[in-house]
């Protein structure tokens, strides 16, 4: 009888802590990848958009990166523990990112601009 409930006393703590380290660790984390893959496909999409390009085009590549890069900038100032960790992990600089996609869409209109 005392070994069961301390089973189920070790399971509870477990299943606390995965919830934990689900939540608190993991789905920032995932956020963070799905938008730093959203962030990459724009950037190639609209790599060799530029001022030569009709004006709707310009436009649309314009907003497409300043919206993503405004994104990656908000996960960079956000600076919650599992995301600061995982940038820290794999060398990976959001603001530079975001500043780089804020450039490309500058190009779009003939200005290069990365700071």
């Amino acid at each position: 009888m005392m070994t069961t409930l301390i089973s189920a006393a070790v399971v509870a703590a477990i299943a606390v802590a995965a919830w934990f380290a689900t939540n608190f660790l993991g789905q920032p984390i995932l956020a963070l990848r799905a938008k730093r893959l959203e962030a990459m496909q724009i950037a190639e999409k609209y790599l060799y958009v530029n001022h030569a390009c009709s004006e709707n085009l310009c436009r649309t590549a314009r907003t497409s990166l300043h919206d993503v890069g405004n994104a990656l900038l908000a996960y960079s100032r956000e600076a919650s523990f599992a995301t600061r960790l995982w940038c820290r992990l794999w060398k990976y600089d959001l603001d530079f990112a975001a500043h780089c996609l804020f450039g490309l869409a500058e190009g779009a209109s003939g200005k290069y601009n990365i700071s």
